[in-house]
């Protein structure tokens, strides 16, 4: 997840959030309303949701690259995601979070035995 910010001296810059801050799983879960709205015509901003690491996280789960120029950060990991079924059916069809035409976000699902 990411949000561009714009500096004092007018310049935008990308902020890029570790997936261990409190704001990412807003984050996420805010993309994912969104995208409900605008996929489905669905309002499940009252829902429940969050999207968090499972176990330990290391700096190496973070992997910067380029894409057409851009530099992109993205982490790749085990995740829990819990909350409303409908908000993890449409993270797990469209992806979570950002630069999902890109490739990034797409989900795997691992059942918790």
């Amino acid at each position: 997840m990411y949000s561009t910010v714009e500096i004092p001296s007018g310049r935008k810059v990308t902020h890029y959030y570790d997936i261990r801050d409190p704001e990412f799983t807003i984050l996420i879960r805010n993309n994912l309303i969104k995208k409900a709205r605008a996929f489905f015509n669905l309002d499940l901003s009252e829902r429940p949701f969050s999207f968090t690491p499972h176990g330990q996280v290391h700096a190496k789960q973070q992997k910067t690259m380029r894409y057409k120029g851009t530099v992109i950060k993205a982490w790749h990991g085990v995740f829990c995601m819990q909350g409303d079924p409908q908000l993890q059916q449409i993270a797990y069809q469209t992806g979570a979070g950002g630069k999902n035409g890109q490739g990034y976000g797409m989900l795997s699902i691992y059942k918790n035995s």
